[in-house]
């Protein structure tokens, strides 16, 4: 698009849904702080400057449709599976989870004391332990897919953190977006016009 987002569509299908990804680049494998990137995809759906996290949530239970929100060691993914009938309504509330998140600062004590919890949980479990090590034999200790997230870690996120991995990373000469179904011209038109203002 003329803004430097990079649009992929792949039409095929002959049912009139369609699936939006969003590939942020500059996953944890470029982050300053270790779960840094795993605290910013859990909190862009949690509030924007448009929409509380209630109103986010129900506008997507009510058109049926769930955005995904994974981190990885190179890119932060938003995913949106939709019928094309309901596109119009929620691709702009995607757009502004990715574009606008607030970072409520309520949302993220949440977020920080189920994470630590859930660390908590995940230490005691064998898989996770072996898991964490198969890494360290594959790659060597050193390597950044071996950093681990601990209570520590989680404590040292602040929301300006947030806010300045966002200002970072968050720009569109940095995103990919792919549009896959039944594509029509009205669909891409539309993505191409709420993607395309994004400055």
């Amino acid at each position: 698009l003329p803004n430097g987002v990079e649009l992929t569509v792949v039409n095929y299908g002959e049912v009139e849904v369609c699936q939006v990804d969003v590939y942020i680049k500059g996953g944890f494998l470029h982050e300053s702080q270790p779960g840094l990137v795993t605290f910013v995809a859990k909190m862009l759906n949690k509030g924007t400057a448009d929409y509380s996290v209630d109103q986010i949530a129900e506008k997507f239970d009510y058109y049926g449709t769930d955005l995904a929100l994974i981190d990885s060691g190179m890119a932060i993914t938003a995913s949106m599976k939709t019928t094309n009938r309901n596109l119009p309504e929620v691709l702009p509330l995607m757009y502004d989870c990715i574009t606008k998140p607030s970072f409520p600062q309520d949302m993220l004590d949440k977020t920080k004391e189920k994470a630590v919890a859930d660390l908590a949980v995940m230490r005691e479990r064998v898989s996770y332990l072996a898991r964490r090590r198969l890494v360290q034999l594959l790659v060597g200790e050193n390597h950044p897919m071996t950093k681990s997230v601990d209570d520590e870690c989680v404590k040292a996120i602040t929301r300006q953190s947030l806010i300045d991995y966002h200002n970072r990373y968050f720009v569109p000469g940095n995103c990919m977006v792919v549009v896959s179904g039944k594509i029509s011209p009205s669909e891409l038109a539309l993505v191409r016009s709420t993607f395309g203002r994004w400055e």
